[in-house]
């Protein structure tokens, strides 16, 4: 038996255990106090003067030298001539997302090339220094010619005029799996409330699909991946972790003695793993991962995640290669979102000329062939204004209508607002919830009386089962660790497998779609008012105030 629950608390975060939610939230995990090693090694140096202000202690174990001996010193004194001057001509670039990994050799204490000669270095520049990652070189070399993923790109471009966004990432998804060969690769939206569901799911083969936990269709809880980790995959768009069971390697000093600060690693990639996330992929079986963001418009849309049950590397090289293929798609998903904005933009001058042909605002938007209750997918609607209540479908009655328009004007609502849980917002809208569970309301104008006017759209309550990635109610619990500096405040669950869970008081989700097309129709039933002068707008001609709102 499963309990029904409002949405709020599909979060994932139980009010018993929202203080561990709060204290690992607020960790500073931009910080990290050490590195994975089996990428390569770390250098900290001053801007300037290139001299060592940090390095990873496995320097020792990779070329030779002790940390001791290099803090402090130039960096040309472990790196030969011509290494250092290209290094120095990396700094001139002003993106250095775009600057290729320069060819590195190190000299050993005995001052010969050491014996493994292939480095590569990826410098990281800001204010406070240069963080230089120093990665084994693999055989394949980034030119000037066409990349790796140039096939991947031709094949995503035969889909750009044929599907939306969620089918044009699973496209994307596949052909990373096919790219990188992960055992398991999938694709990962993350929701409006911040909880996300895994959309698409490939194995690389049958025997590891019987080995894996099978995750398409499971949602997970906003808490898995906290604002701060979100951050992180908006700074860095591609994050590899090679081997999640080796131990971190520290960075030697841990602060640094010009900043007095840790490193910033948030843009590097050899960057540790917290420890929740360590464990977390423990717990799914998975020793290696590589990450891709999916952002549109500045905002994290969702995650191309594969996962390896061995410890696998991916170079510098390959990891430029997905990074290129995902910003293709960033770029198609912004192009889907402006041609769905010109598409709102196009609708609004047909439905404003249609309004023009009603003899009132309620004729032209609830008796005309404008249908805002398709334009806007609804069971009801109400137009209030002048204290005047008129309706179409299944609405609640007039007078819970006028509390809601009470409840709403206390809010200070003034362009859209939306909720698909009205009885969290409002407790006595339990008792209409069959009819307005969900609520999509636009604020037209303030009424001469001082009462705002509204398009209200309803929905009704819809109890539905959720599949979650794992039981929500364990999903939380105190760490053995967390009273270490270095250590979480809340351990993961430790079974991903599905649990299901019913869900009532919500109603559909308002989508993106929705809430642009109530924008629209506010904007042409202000158009309509003003120029029919039926509110206080400043007076203008008909033609002027047809320009100034389109």
């Amino acid at each position: 038996i499963h309990k029904l629950r409002p949405v709020d608390l599909m979060k994932g975060v139980d009010p018993p255990d929202a203080q561990y939610y709060r204290n690992y939230n607020a960790e500073s995990l931009l910080v990290a106090r050490g590195i994975q090693g089996g990428l390569g090694f770390l250098l900290v140096l001053h801007k300037n003067d290139l001299v060592v202000d940090q390095v990873s202690s496995n320097i020792l174990s990779l070329l030779g030298w002790r940390p001791e001996d290099v803090i402090g010193r130039p960096v040309d004194y472990i790196l030969d001539v011509s290494s250092v001057s290209s290094l120095r001509n990396s700094f001139v670039h002003d993106d250095f997302s775009r600057v290729n990994a320069v060819p590195l050799i190190f000299r050993t204490p005995l001052g010969v090339p050491a014996s493994e000669q292939h480095w590569l270095g990826i410098p990281h520049i800001s204010s406070e220094g240069v963080i230089l990652e120093v990665e084994r070189s693999t055989s394949r070399t980034r030119g000037g010619g066409e990349s790796k993923n140039f096939a991947h790109v031709m094949q995503l471009g035969k889909l750009r005029t044929c599907c939306g966004p969620s089918e044009f990432v699973i496209a994307l998804s596949d052909e990373i799996s096919r790219m990188c060969a992960f055992h398991r690769t999938m694709a990962y939206e993350i929701l409006a409330d911040g909880h996300g569901r895994v959309i698409h799911e490939t194995f690389l083969n049958e025997t590891i699909k019987a080995k894996l936990e099978p995750l398409v269709k499971l949602h997970f809880p906003a808490s898995d991946i906290p604002d701060v980790i979100k951050k992180l995959y908006l700074s860095q768009r591609v994050r590899a972790i090679c081997d999640n069971n080796e131990p971190e390697v520290p960075i030697v000093p841990a602060v640094n003695p010009r900043t007095r600060k840790p490193a910033d690693l948030s843009r590097v990639n050899m960057r540790g793993t917290i420890p929740c996330h360590s464990e977390y992929m423990k717990n799914m079986g998975v020793a290696a991962s590589l990450t891709i963001s999916v952002v549109v418009k500045g905002v994290l849309w969702g995650l191309i995640v594969c996962h390896h049950t061995l410890p696998r590397f991916i170079g510098h090289n390959d990891r430029v290669d997905v990074r290129d293929l995902a910003e293709y798609a960033t770029a198609f998903l912004q192009r889907i979102g402006e041609d769905s904005s010109s598409l709102v933009q196009t609708r609004q001058a047909e439905v404003f000329e249609t309004m023009m042909r009603g003899a009132s605002l309620s004729g032209g938007l609830l008796d005309s062939d404008v249908n805002i209750m398709k334009l806007v997918s609804c069971c009801g609607v109400a137009l209030v204004k002048a204290s005047v209540v008129q309706w179409r479908g299944r609405a609640p009655r007039e007078d819970h209508i006028r509390a809601l328009v009470q409840f709403l004007g206390g809010k200070s609502i003034s362009t859209i607002w939306h909720t698909q849980s009205l009885p969290q917002e409002l407790p006595a809208a339990l008792e209409y919830r069959e009819q307005a569970c969900g609520v999509l309301a636009a604020n037209i104008g303030a009424h001469p009386n001082g009462s705002d006017a509204f398009i209200l759209w309803f929905r009704p309550e819809t109890c539905r089962t959720v599949p979650w990635a794992g039981n929500q109610a364990v999903q939380i619990r105190p760490s053995p660790d967390a009273g270490q500096s270095n250590g979480c405040s809340f351990a993961p669950r430790q079974s991903f497998r599905r649990h299901d869970e019913k869900v009532a008081l919500t109603s559909h989700r308002w989508s993106n779609t929705d809430v642009d097309m109530a924008a629209m129709l506010r904007t042409v039933a202000m158009a309509y008012m003003c120029s029919r002068d039926d509110l206080p707008f400043a007076p203008m001609s008909h033609l002027q105030r047809r320009a100034s709102l389109f």
